[in-house]
């Protein structure tokens, strides 16, 4: 198994765990998440769905109500252990610490990934090994859902 390199990033999310779904109580952000919430059930139905950075599985919950399986990945074990906490819908969810950047580590067969609030923290000059990877993991045609501000 490779080594899963923390950065700055990463221990600021890390050290936030318990705190970090505060963000979404703000007002102004209810139209869009309840927009979103109520929309991606029907993109990932009965597939299985490969979750990068899921944190603390706060969009987990959304795409367990219909997908067939998601395995929300995270580089901080602080975060999926908030993630481990939540109730899930009907699907089988499974977590699993994963570098996005090494994503060929995580086992399974996936129709879709999903990357919620993520995308940002791509540095311009690591989009096309990301994508690579993102690609190569999940073969050709498959479906990806991004969402970020």
């Amino acid at each position: 198994m490779r080594k899963v390199t923390m950065t700055p990033l990463a221990d600021y999310y890390r050290d936030r765990a318990a705190e970090y779904d505060t963000v979404y109580a703000k007002p102004e952000r209810q139209c869009d998440l309840a927009r979103l919430t109520a929309e991606l059930p029907r993109l990932v139905e009965g597939g299985r769905v490969l979750e990068i950075a899921g944190g603390t599985g706060y969009w987990t919950r959304v795409l367990s109500a219909s997908a067939a399986s998601v395995t929300a990945t995270d580089i901080n074990a602080e975060t999926l252990d908030v993630a481990r906490a939540r109730n899930y819908g009907p699907a089988s969810v499974n977590f699993r610490i994963a570098d996005a950047y090494g994503l060929d580590e995580v086992p399974g067969e996936f129709d879709a990934a999903f990357i919620g609030f993520f995308w940002s923290h791509v540095p311009r000059a690591d989009l096309p090994r990301f994508l690579t990877g993102l690609r190569d993991r999940l073969g050709a045609k498959k479906r990806v859902i991004v969402l970020d501000n």
